[in-house]
């Protein structure tokens, strides 16, 4: 079987790509003469550096070849180590706690494995424990080596760091030389994990360059490396696949390809990275800007991937396309669009960098998109000096260009990313400012990395996170619980969750996936001055004979109308779940407070006896809402965030809300000298009527009763009255009378009217009798 292997390897790959079976740390996967006849030699330089090596001179030609890469890298790579002394001081003053956390990460890659360490399990790590698949996914990133190259510095040069790199380097020679790595689900050469490395690598390479203990035979071992990692890359990526995995392997191909673009593959390398990248840009970042797996971690993961080409390109004056840049540019414009007023992100889906944090950090590739892009609104989110870990990745230059440019706040209000599916309802960008979005979408090509939260809310309000949701990591035992509906703000029946078929990663080591989630489809998106309204449903019950619909309304003085809406015959349990920690103030009303003395209040508008069920994991809490009913059923929920305790909500015989006390909460019947409503729940300021149930309305001359008892929201001022139907069906309205009306500014006299979702028509109040 080996020596059929060989055979196909030896046909794919370049024919300077030699494989043989030996195990001898002096033999290269590439030999000297191949690399040097690999050489564009176009160049005076290297002419001479191949002339000298073909006539004999090959130690010299070899450490002028050093010398020239070396050269090369100080002016095309993101740093220059000519100026590393000075950077790497900047960096330890400015960035502190990374000195333990580069000292944490080294050691517990030394404790586990040693400098030529085999590649394949099972393997048993220095520690005496056998290495898992996970850990030994990490080996094969090599992503903490770059710690043990800064260890180098932080120690006072401690040779044995290079020399633990650069033997490392060599065992992964020897492996690929034997066939003797591991392969199938956690394959060491996937291109993921080989692009992955590859950067790794690439960074730790510069940190030592500026080292006299990284010799000329290290640096040619290096190169040699890169190169047959490119081209192990090229034939691996040459079919297009979904996802980071084949994004990540470009990448590391295209930065191969612009530092080494004096080897003769170099541009074959690059147009192929380039043209794919492009095409990944083209089908997998939507039209609104967003990630097509819609999580935030792996929006930013690809944002760093297109950086780090997009960037170095730049650098090394390589032609980029217009298309590459406006796609690029959206995925910024896109995290402004769902950011919090607070300048950070929500959680959303397989979101990992923090396990069961509420919060995403948007620091970090805001500043790289005010370097890249010069906007001062993406300032507003971004600090005065990039993260640590996109300094390493950044020219001095342009971090000083950073500083001169103006902060501006961004103007973006309540917004649809319609083909990414997330729904944003947005005050204003006070910090203290509400702020809801809705998920809503299900990616067609790779919903791998999607969450049990179909129609899921996430809310912030007075600088706290009040509806949360939780990042997550892989490897902890209740992933796929915390994955799944009950860790989020969503509606359920009989306590079935929309995750169904949990299924693992093939190789142990990684995400695994829901085989089955529901399918929404959104009805309405209606965003207005005073009011946001999204109607939506999905398909998760549909299997038990129930259609159901979620409606979430928006009102900007400062609380949200939930409204779940089962049409269902039989026996059901209809629950709603929130996430957070509640206690009880009275019947059908809950309240969690925080740190700064703010809090929520749930209250089921509803008169309906439920049970309220509390539970908590991992330190976080949730309850679930329920009522047991027969047929159709519907919660009218209050989600209402209070500043202070002054202003919390009061139910005395009536609902009072002191931050909206503009605002009432009416049953069945509202009157005024100017309108008369009929209805099952009115929620109004005398201007805007938020009407659930619909009966009849009389307005001056004009009266109507409907079908159906549907939803409307109705808009009264000194001219005319404006009825809008946030109704998830046709609303069918028959007058007393035919009278004039006025729909997309067209007047007509009827005597009936049908709205869909969304659509409207004013009654004037001088009316044609």
């Amino acid at each position: 079987m080996k020596i059929k292997y060989i055979i196909i390897v030896i046909a794919v790959l370049p024919q300077w790509l030699f494989v043989y079976a030996k195990s001898d740390f002096s033999v290269n996967v590439i030999s000297d003469s191949n690399l040097i006849s690999m050489l564009d030699t176009s160049s005076e330089a290297l002419q001479l550096i191949s002339d000298k090596f073909n006539k004999g001179n090959k130690e010299t030609a070899l450490e002028e070849l050093a010398e020239y890469f070396k050269n090369k890298m100080a002016a095309s790579y993101f740093f220059s180590w000519k100026n590393f002394e000075e950077r790497f001081k900047y960096y330890i003053e400015n960035y502190p706690k990374k000195i333990n956390f580069h000292k944490r990460r080294k050691d517990e890659h030394l404790s586990l494995f040693a400098a030529n360490t085999a590649w394949e399990l099972p393997l048993t790590g220095l520690n005496g424990e056998e290495i898992t698949v996970y850990k030994l996914r990490h080996l094969a990133r090599s992503h903490k080596m770059i710690d043990i190259g800064f260890s180098y510095y932080i120690e006072s040069q401690n040779v044995k760091y290079k020399n633990y790199f650069v033997d490392q380097v060599k065992s992964l020679e020897i492996a690929y030389i034997n066939d003797s790595y591991e392969k199938e689900g956690n394959d060491v050469f996937e291109y993921y994990r080989s692009g992955y490395r590859v950067f790794n690598w690439l960074l730790t390479h510069n940190l030592f360059l500026s080292s006299s203990d990284y010799s000329v035979n290290d640096q040619i071992l290096l190169i040699k490396t890169f190169l047959y990692h490119g081209a192990d890359l090229y034939e691996k990526t040459k079919k297009y696949n979904d996802g980071n995995h084949h994004t990540k392997g470009l990448m590391a191909l295209s930065l191969i390809s612009i530092l080494f673009s004096e080897f003769q593959d170099s541009k074959l390398w690059f147009d192929h990275s380039i043209n794919f990248l492009t095409k990944h840009l083209r089908k997998e970042i939507n039209d609104d800007g967003f990630q097509f797996e819609r999580s935030v971690h792996y929006h930013i993961g690809d944002i760093d991937n297109y950086f780090y080409v997009y960037y170095l390109a730049k650098l090394n004056q390589a032609e980029i396309s217009k298309e590459f840049e406006q796609r690029f540019k959206s995925m910024f414009d896109a995290l402004i669009n769902i950011s919090l007023s607070n300048g950070k992100l929500p959680v959303l889906q397989d979101d990992t960098d923090e396990p069961w944090a509420e919060l995403n950090q948007m620091h970090s590739p805001m500043f790289i998109g005010t370097l890249l892009f010069h906007d001062s609104e993406y300032k507003y989110f971004s600090k005065s000096k990039p993260s640590a870990g996109k300094y390493w990745f950044l020219r001095n230059e342009d971090i000083e260009a950073v500083k001169k440019i103006e902060i501006k706040i961004p103007q973006q209000k309540s917004i649809e990313l319609k083909e990414t599916g997330y729904y944003v309802m947005r005050k204003g960008w006070d910090k203290n400012d509400p702020y809801m979005i809705i998920t809503a979408g299900l990616s067609e090509n790779k919903p791998d990395h999607q969450h049990g939260d179909m129609l899921g809310l996430y809310a912030y309000a007075n600088d706290n996170v009040i509806l949360p949701n939780y990042q997550v990591r892989y490897f902890l035992r209740d992933y796929n619980f915390f994955k799944n509906s009950f860790v989020k703000n969503v509606a359920l029946i009989d306590s079935i969750p929309q995750g169904q078929n949990w299924k693992g990663n093939r190789g142990g080591s990684g995400f695994g996936k829901f085989k089955n989630l529901p399918t929404p489809q959104t009805i309405l998106w209606l965003t207005e001055k005073e009011f946001d309204v999204y109607i939506g449903t999905h398909d998760a019950y549909s299997n038990l004979g129930v259609n159901y619909f979620r409606k979430v309304i928006f009102v900007k003085d400062g609380f949200w109308i939930v409204n779940d809406k089962f049409l269902a015959e039989g026996n059901h349990n209809y629950q709603q779940v929130w996430q957070g920690h509640y206690s009880e103030e009275r019947n059908n009303h809950v309240r969690t407070t925080f740190s700064n003395g703010s809090g929520l209040d749930i209250i089921e508008l509803n008169d309906h006896k439920f049970n309220y069920d509390y539970d908590s994991f991992r330190g976080k809490g949730n309850i679930v809402v329920s009522k047991k009913a027969h047929g159709n059923f519907e919660f009218h929920s209050l989600i209402y965030p209070f500043n202070h305790f002054d202003e919390r909500a009061r139910v005395q015989n009536k609902i009072i809300l002191p931050s909206a006390d503009s605002w009432s909460l009416n049953k069945n019947k509202y009157e005024s000298d100017q309108i008369i409503i009929s209805a099952e729940q009115i929620i109004s300021n005398d201007q805007i009527y938020i009407v659930f149930g619909l009966s009849s309305i009389r307005y001056s001359n004009f009266s109507a009763v409907t079908n159906g008892r549907p939803d409307v929201i109705l808009k009264l001022n000194n001219k005319n009255l404006e009825i809008i139907s946030i109704n998830d069906s046709i609303v069918n309205c028959e007058f007393s009378q035919e009278h004039e009306l006025v729909a997309d500014d067209k007047k007509i006299n009827t005597a009936t009217f049908s709205l869909n979702a969304g659509e409207k028509f004013k009654v004037m109040k001088e009316l044609k009798n």
